[in-house]
């Protein structure tokens, strides 16, 4: 009976080597079928999250760069509206859930060290597309000399992406935060008065 050849590097033909693959191989064969199995489990609706997540991992920083964070928010604000559907029959804590799950598996499949501004952006658009009101937070503090700043999702004053305990060291104005509160996204023009 032949065995199998795990170690391909002492075959004398480089065919041979090429023919079998390396533990490696195997090992992100593995992972990425149980990947795949996972995403098929998780239904369409999931999987349709998942990959809008994702995108907008991508989009929202590249939007920062190209366009601004008022405009940004303006279009996925415009987007959130077009997309706006009605919750299914989840409940409103499912459905959170099931967003800052898809959130964090978006980053992480992205591959994007993304900052908190984009990954609020991201979970404010998402939650909102699917008819969940929430406030974009944004608080500062002082360390010394330098002046950090920090954003955040809120859902009726209940922090969504990060612990209170963290929100506690920043000081927040009292009202969420709307970058582009003055922008209209037809005329692509702030408005004055």
């Amino acid at each position: 009976m032949a065995r199998p050849v795990s170690d391909t590097s002492s075959l004398p033909d480089t065919d041979l080597r090429d023919r079998y693959p390396s533990d490696q191989q195997r090992m992100d064969s593995i992972v990425i079928l149980r990947k795949l199995r996972t995403l098929r489990s998780l239904g369409w609706g999931g999987t349709c999250l998942i990959a809008e997540a994702t995108v907008l991992t991508i989009v929202v920083p590249v939007g920062f760069g190209l366009f601004g964070v008022a405009r940004t928010q303006a279009g996925l604000r415009r987007w959130a509206s077009l997309r706006c559907g009605n919750r299914q029959s989840e409940d409103l804590q499912t459905l959170i859930l099931a967003v800052r799950r898809a959130q964090r598996v978006g980053q992480r499949t992205s591959g994007i060290t993304v900052s908190c501004l984009t990954r609020s952006f991201v979970l404010w658009a998402l939650l909102r597309s699917r008819g969940v009101d929430t406030d974009l937070r944004v608080g500062f503090r002082k360390r010394g000399e330098i002046l950090e700043g920090h954003a955040w999702v809120e859902h009726n004053g209940v922090p969504l992406n990060e612990h209170p305990t963290v929100i506690q060291t920043y000081i927040v104005s009292g009202k969420s935060k709307s970058f582009d509160f003055s922008f209209d996204f037809s005329m692509g023009e702030k408005k004055t008065g």
